[in-house]
């Protein structure tokens, strides 16, 4: 059974002027690939404060909002390289070491063993 005149049964998912590409904003600001330090998939992409752009490094431990909380991650990468996410970037809370607490060639393998061996 179909509507009278051609008009479609179900609603469309996006208006017609909308498209998903155009229902993401992109993020200002630069942004960081962590790691949340719970057993989790993947990493995630926040925005990083104008006040803490100098203290970010892949390496430093930062608190992040996760699910409602509060977590620490690891910083996996910084700049340019890092996914924009689906919606606007959440920013990092606070960087919790001055000094990198993982080397970042040593990330650099772990990321490479994690994709190699599709694990997490």
């Amino acid at each position: 059974m179909s509507k009278a005149r051609g008009e479609p049964s179900q609603g469309q998912l996006f208006a017609p002027s909308e498209s998903p590409a155009e229902a993401a904003p992109e993020p200002s600001g630069p942004l960081a690939a962590v790691a949340p330090d719970l057993p989790v998939l993947g990493e995630f992409s926040y925005g990083i404060p104008d006040a803490l752009v100098e203290r970010v490094r892949v390496g430093v431990r930062v608190r992040v909002p996760f699910g409602g909380r509060k977590v620490l991650g690891y910083v996996l990468e910084v700049g340019p390289g890092v996914p924009a996410p689906p919606k606007r970037a959440r920013a990092l809370l606070a960087v919790v070491d001055e000094e990198p607490v993982v080397a970042a060639d040593v990330l650099a393998l772990a990321r490479w063993v994690a994709t190699y061996y599709r694990a997490p």
